[in-house]
């Protein structure tokens, strides 16, 4: 299937609708096989017939996640190229600097678009990684927006008081927590290397903390040397969310220009 053929602005929607299309003769197939078998289980409570049950469900389970698979890689060519971009499918994690990319193990990018904008060389992917082994393990799961400037940055950590926090809690080192005036403790926990608080102060603003309260107080950001990282924590699927992530970006941008425009 060409990229042009369809156009994807949910991902989750457009999965299900190709599996409709596509599959439809094998959804049907696996669901009577499944209410057959399910029955034949409870009815003679044979340990073998549950198994082939539970086998079915991962045969359909398998099925949607190759369409999602399918549709988020359109998602994010069909964003590519309305923000003239170019899209590849994988990056190395081993070039990323932020503090999200020393979490865990088995780390891996897929969908990778890259720019320029407003002159900085930008690039927006997806990235995973695992955290524990076995039984134990969970995978994690972003949508990043990474900017390079022409200055270095002072390095800042802004995390979102979400279930993220205990997941960086771990890499914040020795950086210090830094409360800045009005409701923005509420929304956010911001770490600075020790003495650095002064420009922590220099950047966020009174306009520049209101617009984060309002349009991102589910995201976290990192000033790193030379790069500006958003953490989405999770995979954007909806047109929509990725255009006011890109949007808030360029608001970040503009709120900056002092800054990352130094050479």
């Amino acid at each position: 299937m060409q990229p042009q053929e369809i156009e994807v602005t949910d991902i989750s929607k457009s999965a299900w609708a190709y599996v409709r299309k596509h599959y439809w003769g094998w959804v049907a197939l696996i669901i009577l096989g499944v209410i057959f078998v399910a029955y034949e289980a409870i009815s003679s409570r044979d340990p073998h017939m549950l198994q082939l049950a539970i086998f079915s469900l991962a045969a359909f389970g398998g099925l949607y996640a190759y369409a999602f698979s399918k549709m988020k890689h359109l998602f994010m060519q069909e964003f590519a190229s309305s923000i003239g971009f170019s899209y590849s499918l994988t990056l190395e994690p081993a070039s990323l600097k932020g503090r999200l990319f020393a979490l865990g193990h088995s780390a891996r990018c897929d969908d990778v678009l890259s720019g320029s904008y407003k002159g900085f060389p930008m690039r927006i992917f997806n990235y995973y990684f695992t955290v524990g082994y076995g039984k134990h393990q969970r995978t994690f799961s972003f949508t990043v927006f990474e900017l390079r400037f022409k200055a270095r940055l002072p390095e800042i950590f802004l995390i979102s008081k979400s279930e993220r926090a205990d997941l960086f809690g771990s890499s914040l080192g020795a950086g210090e927590s830094v409360r800045l005036e009005g409701d923005f403790n509420k929304y956010f926990d911001l770490y600075v290397p020790k003495g650095s608080e002064q420009e922590a102060y220099e950047i966020f603003t009174p306009d520049s903390m209101a617009t984060l309260i309002d349009k991102a107080n589910n995201l976290d950001f990192q000033f790193i040397e030379d790069r500006l990282y958003v953490y989405e924590g999770k995979i954007i699927e909806t047109r929509p969310e990725m255009q006011a992530t890109f949007a808030l970006v360029d608001s970040l941008v503009d709120m900056m220009q002092d800054e990352i425009q130094e050479v």
